[in-house]
């Protein structure tokens, strides 16, 4: 509820500290209720709540696409605000959300579905255990689809997407993953990446290869600052595509004794390095990290300085080895 980012403080920077206390759903009225905390949202206040988990109807509205999509078609959303419920629970503000459409699902044997698999350096096969690694699936048709794999001591691992309607999808994952001090790439660049759904079953395989030195540019990247158990994204885009890192960090570093890490790239180019608090997860994220970094971005051998917030500086250096 509170770990993504964007509930740590729902008012952004508006006055105190505004957090969710609970979350509740009831099926029968199709309604969501967000309680916020202790400290209160104050007028004219915005703010930003992230919902995920709700499962759609089986009946589909795909508007009236013959004549032209109007308000009248497809499904709305309420929203209200309003004050606490032991004071009357009395409405501040509504608001209705521009429609949006429900597709029929596809016929049951049209499919995607494909391996997963971890490589070591070498590209041999080698065994992880990894809890609800996400993969992606987004059209206009559809919308974004999410599934989760889970591996235990097992190189290889299996999604699949179902009752998908024929055309063009774009599919992802995480770019990267660490595992057990490994840090291991997809080989799906760009992410995501274009594929073709047709009618029957569709395969597309994902291959997830540790880097080190001997297989890929890498930089050394020293983090100074105060941290308190805060996950934080290292991140790289260029013209051959994007990487991403996160880590925990928690303690005080200095500049005679700094967080170190290593951060491997796709290619030798050019490419714009940046840091920011973690964001959350999925493949789409990798545009909106590059066009909202929330610290400089610098070269290699550089110090990423933190606490710097909302910073947009992007600065271009080429790597050593081109």
């Amino acid at each position: 509820m509170n770990k993504k980012w964007a509930h740590k403080d729902i008012n952004g920077p508006g006055t105190g500290t505004v957090v969710i206390s609970s979350v509740s759903a009831n099926a029968t009225s199709r309604t969501v209720t967000i309680t916020l905390g202790g400290v209160a949202a104050q007028a004219n206040d915005f703010v930003h709540i992230e919902i995920d988990r709700i499962k759609n109807t089986t009946k589909s509205s795909d508007g009236n696409m013959a004549t032209g999509v109007t308000m009248g078609s497809g499904y709305q959303i309420d929203v209200y605000t309003k004050t606490a419920q032991a004071s009357g629970s009395v409405t501040l503000d509504s608001l209705k959300s521009m429609p949006f459409f429900i597709k029929a699902a596809g016929n049951s044997a049209d499919t995607l579905t494909g391996s997963i698999t971890f490589k070591d350096v070498a590209g041999v096969n080698t065994a992880v255990t990894l809890s609800s690694l996400p993969v992606y699936l987004s059209s206009p048709m559809t919308g974004p689809l999410k599934t989760l794999v889970s591996f235990s001591n097992s190189a290889t691992a299996t999604y699949t997407f179902s009752n998908l309607p024929t055309g063009t999808y774009m599919l992802g994952t995480e770019s990267m993953q660490t595992i057990s001090s490994a840090d291991y790439y997809v080989n799906i660049n760009p992410m995501p990446q274009s594929i073709e759904i047709v009618a029957g079953a569709n395969t597309k395989n994902i291959i997830f290869q540790a880097q080190d030195q001997t297989t890929k540019p890498n930089l050394t990247v020293y983090i100074t600052g105060i941290f308190t158990n805060e996950s934080i994204d290292i991140f790289a885009g260029g013209p051959s595509g994007f990487a991403v890192k996160t880590v925990t960090l928690n303690g005080a570093f200095t500049n005679a004794a700094p967080s170190t890490q290593t951060f491997y790239l796709p290619n030798i180019g050019t490419w714009m390095i940046g840091m920011g608090r973690q964001y959350p997860l999925g493949c789409r994220q990798d545009q909106l990290r590059l066009m909202f970094p929330d610290r400089p971005a610098l070269g290699p051998g550089r110090t990423l300085t933190a606490p710097l917030l909302w910073t947009q500086l992007l600065m271009t250096e080429r790597l050593p080895w081109e």
